[in-house]
């Protein structure tokens, strides 16, 4: 049996909420959270479409830790494989458009 703490990697996560701004809707994030999670290869095709199930997306992300539930919720958005860019306060550094985060690149 494998250990579940083999192949982990870092994954970012991040809490969408909107807000009203008169007729326009807002999207804000939070201050994006990491965990060390095992993330399976991307093949294209999750497992559940075996089951007869059809999903959109093609990764599984495991982890045992219990602490992450209450973090992390159904539509929060993750970067797995990329490196979001963070500012010195913890926020995400967004684009030109105010509204798409940046990824980092090293």
């Amino acid at each position: 049996m494998r250990s579940p703490v083999k192949n982990r990697q870092p994954v970012y996560f991040s809490t969408i909420t909107e807000k009203k701004s008169g007729i326009d809707t807002i999207q804000e994030y939070s201050k994006p959270i990491m965990a060390k999670l095992t993330a399976s290869a991307g093949t294209g095709a999750p497992s559940q479409i075996s089951a007869g199930l059809v999903v959109d997306y093609d990764r599984e992300l495991t982890s045992y830790n219990k602490e992450l539930r209450g973090q992390i919720e159904e539509g929060s958005v993750c970067w797995v494989d990329v490196v979001p860019e963070i500012a010195e306060d913890g926020n995400l550094v967004m684009s030109t458009d105010r509204v798409t985060p940046t990824d980092r690149t090293d």
